[in-house]
């Protein structure tokens, strides 16, 4: 039995388990009509962009001054983070604890912030049903509570590893409205709305990458 007829039993069933549910989305997202080539698509893309990004910035930035010649360091290859002074220095661990006052002043933060990140998921709801009743090949899964626990469980993880609030939104309702208008122009311009997300975040991220080694 292959992917597509484990697939198609599970989905024939009144009440699937909570791992036949899984499986029929992970084959959904994966496999429903090859869109891992999608995603192998999308990743070429990114690094063809981030080809074109670090000749850019590295080769062109010094010449016309508007950066300084980078310091190019070949050995180690592969750069292993200091997963130690990271756990020292930010880990509440090994800094100790907020007293009781900390906590209770940032109460109003909280709140305020619980408010922004509502605002998020009601704008990113209605993109993506927007989007979804645009592009009638693709069905786009938006789950707010599945968003809400996943953004829980990274942000404590988080929090009592390496704080970083700038990652901890639950979602990204600019790039979001960026991606489903760019989905709605058809499948020439977007294949997928997963993969498109996917290589926007890569690219982003290698540049911000490149931004800080420069």
């Amino acid at each position: 039995m292959d992917f597509t007829q484990l697939y198609e039993t599970f989905n024939a069933l009144e009440d699937p388990s909570f791992w036949q549910d899984a499986y029929m989305k992970f084959y959904m997202a994966w496999f429903y009509k090859d869109r891992w080539t999608m995603y192998c698509k999308g990743l070429l893309t990114t690094i063809e962009v981030t080809v074109i990004a670090l000749i850019i910035g590295v080769v062109l930035g010094p010449i016309v001054k508007e950066i300084a010649v980078p310091a190019v360091q070949l050995w180690p290859l592969i750069k292993i983070p200091e997963f130690g002074n990271i756990w020292n220095q930010l880990s509440p661990f090994a800094i100790g604890w907020p007293s009781a006052a900390t906590w209770i002043a940032a109460i109003p933060t909280a709140i305020v912030v619980y408010i922004i990140a509502f605002g998020d998921f009601v704008t990113s709801e209605e993109l993506l049903r927007s989007a979804d009743e645009v592009r009638q090949d693709e069905k786009i899964d938006f789950n707010a509570n599945r968003s809400n626990v996943i953004s829980g469980i990274r942000n404590v993880a988080m929090a009592l590893c390496c704080p970083y609030t700038q990652t901890c939104g639950p979602l990204w309702a600019a790039v979001t409205a960026a991606v489903s208008q760019r989905y709605k122009e058809g499948p020439k311009a977007m294949e997928s709305i997963y993969s498109g997300a996917g290589t926007f975040r890569w690219c982003s991220r290698r540049k911000n990458k490149l931004r800080r080694s420069l």
